[in-house]
């Protein structure tokens, strides 16, 4: 039975989540809303569409879900353009060791396509995976399954043989929801989060290899 190891991207892949958060707080300030980075914490891991949905009934901002989005979207795509961001370490390795092992491997972003391949062709390591799925992908956000149910159908895996790696509590959440493993990624940059429904908790990416998520299952 194929084994599917599914990767968020954000906080996990990239060290993004402080980008996320300034995204967001600019397009608030366009219109001129301002929110604290202890609220913004609260909606890591969620699609633009579904957070903005919330933001947009909670703050009475005046754009559409859509306008609002779109105008995220443009301040994103400029920000990862100009940053220096490079993977967390030792991800790479790890993406390397579970692909040469012949496992199933999948990104699940809440972020957009656009941003997903733009952080991907960046890091040169969009080739590595058989499948990615992003929000614009499913109805339902994380902490739903959705994502994660999708990509485990997309590279051929039932999801109890597939274990999630994550960073946000809305994310671990969603692969407890997905009936699949998940390894609690603590990540100090993706601010506040309860991983404690992680299978297993790490810091470090060099303390698991491709043996280790597979025997997890």
């Amino acid at each position: 039975m194929n084994t599917g190891v599914i990767f968020d991207m954000d906080g996990v892949i990239i060290d993004s989540q402080p980008i996320h958060y300034q995204g967001d707080m600019l397009t608030l300030e366009y219109c001129n809303t301002h929110i604290s980075l202890k609220e913004l914490q609260k909606y890591a891991g969620t699609s633009d569409e579904s957070r903005f949905k919330r933001l947009k009934e909670k703050y009475k901002l005046k754009p559409s879900v859509k306008e609002l989005t779109a105008y995220r979207e443009n301040i994103m795509l400029e920000l990862i353009e100009t940053s220096n961001l490079e993977a967390i370490s030792g991800i790479k390795n790890l993406l390397s060791d579970v692909k040469e092992k012949s496992m199933k491997l999948a990104l699940a972003s809440s972020s957009t396509r656009k941003f997903i391949d733009a952080v991907l062709c960046k890091l040169a390591i969009k080739e590595l995976f058989d499948t990615v799925v992003s929000g614009e992908n499913i109805s339902k956000s994380k902490p739903a399954p959705d994502i994660f149910l999708k990509a485990a159908e997309l590279i051929s895996c039932d999801p109890k043989t597939c274990v999630v790696i994550e960073d946000s509590a809305n994310g671990v959440n969603a692969a407890v929801n997905a009936n699949m493993k998940c390894i609690g990624y603590m990540n100090k940059n993706s601010g506040n989060q309860d991983i404690t429904a992680s299978t297993v908790i790490i810091d470090d990416f060099s303390q698991i290899n491709a043996l280790f998520i597979k025997n997890l299952q």
